[in-house]
């Protein structure tokens, strides 16, 4: 009897224990959009987050599957919206732009599986838990109500629309992703919209990551606007059809700053160009080069004034040195070339010609005591003095 008694006691203990064991192993469940998912494997728990095979919850999401077997990178698209995921890194691809992920995509068993809460929020999808039952909640966002692809939207640029609708066209705030045949590389627009066009304020991304925030008219930069290009350049200013015409405030990735005109995209007119190196322009601009009387300070505490062609000194001008030497005269392709006076800080002065920078041809040297020496010059040097004729 007490045999049969303690065997009882083993096998119902044996029971309890096997309990919690059972239900510790109970499968995760995934339900999308209120509809239970059913994948041939089961979903697994790595380092906390639910991970399923990529195909299953592509489909269930309405998202076109693929698989690029050379970068190992599973991928989905829908719509708006593309996602790449490589095996083994935290590093998304999400519409061209990288994203983290607290788990990679990996491969278990041979099958591909991938983080269900990144991939459903990827594509604004809400996610919940609920721990009691083990079960993954997806909710799409319903308000999407407006929706209408446009083919050739912009510059014959395919793209799906979300936003206010006025005859079916796009006209006041919306946003546009940007798929398909795309010749301006372009990611997204959001903003406002008129009759089916670009019109009013709202932000344009590219797929390079140049970036404009301001005003637009027939799909087109028109008005003030900031653009913050991939390089690091930023302008800040006004736009005509695209390109940058009026007042403007240029500040380049090297240091370098320009304030002023613009027409045409480039610098035209009046305005100053700061250089990183401490040189600073001030006079007009033609077609991007320094065209016109200005005035350069240079950082080594030289100072130029008188016109410029083709961004070089070019003309008339006057040239003052750091060490108070001074020169006034013709300049040719931002050198000293032609006739010229160099006033030195010692007192001495020569008038005569020079070339390419230096005293070469005809000219005189009055010294600052009173001594004057007149001749054929070279290279700086005196060839030939005029003493040397009267002696023949």
């Amino acid at each position: 009897m007490k045999r049969k008694l303690l065997s009882l006691t083993l096998l119902i203990l044996v029971t309890i224990m096997c309990i919690p064991s059972y239900a510790s192993q109970s499968p995760i469940k995934v339900v999308v959009n209120d509809k239970l998912l059913k994948f041939d494997v089961e979903p697994q728990n790595i380092e906390g987050r639910t991970l399923v095979p990529f195909r299953g919850i592509f489909e269930a999401l309405g998202l076109k599957v693929d698989w690029d077997s050379e970068t190992r990178t599973a991928i989905g698209t829908r719509k708006d919206t593309e996602i790449k995921l490589p095996i083994g890194k935290k590093e998304a691809l999400v519409n061209f732009k990288p994203s983290q992920m607290d788990v990679p995509a990996t491969i278990i068993n041979g099958r591909t599986f991938v983080p269900v809460r990144f991939i459903a929020e990827s594509i604004g999808a809400k996610v919940d838990w609920d721990g009691t039952t083990k079960t993954v909640i997806v909710n799409e966002n319903v308000e999407k109500t407006y929706e209408n692809e446009y083919k050739t939207f912009i510059d014959e640029t395919d793209g799906y629309y979300t936003g206010e609708m006025v005859d079916k066209k796009a006209d006041g705030q919306g946003k546009i992703r940007f798929t398909g045949v795309n010749p301006k590389k372009a990611l997204k627009y959001e903003g406002d919209f008129k009759n089916g066009k670009i019109v009013g304020n709202g932000t344009y991304e590219w797929i390079n990551g140049d970036k404009y925030t301001g005003a637009f008219l027939n799909n087109n930069k028109h008005g003030e606007g900031t653009m913050i290009f991939a390089n690091g350049d930023k302008f800040v200013g006004v736009w005509k059809d695209n390109v940058k015409s009026g007042q403007g405030t240029m500040t380049f990735a090297n240091g370098d700053k320009y304030v002023g005109s613009w027409k045409g995209d480039v610098r035209s007119g009046q305005g100053t160009m700061t250089l990183a190196n401490g040189d600073k322009y001030v006079g007009p601009w033609e077609k991007d080069v320094k065209s016109g009387q200005g005035t350069m300070n240079f950082a080594n505490g030289n100072k130029y004034v008188g016109p410029w062609k083709d961004d070089e000194r070019n003309g008339q001008g006057t040239m003052t040195f750091a060490n108070r030497d001074k020169y006034v005269g013709s300049w040719k392709d931002d050198v000293r070339s032609g006739q010229g006076i160099m006033n030195f800080a010692n007192g001495d002065k020569f008038v005569g010609l020079w070339e390419k920078g230096l005293i070469n041809g005809r000219g005189e040297l009055t010294s600052a005591n009173g001594k004057v020496t007149g001749g054929i010059w070279k290279n700086d040097q005196l060839e030939q003095s005029d003493d040397y004729w009267k002696s023949k």
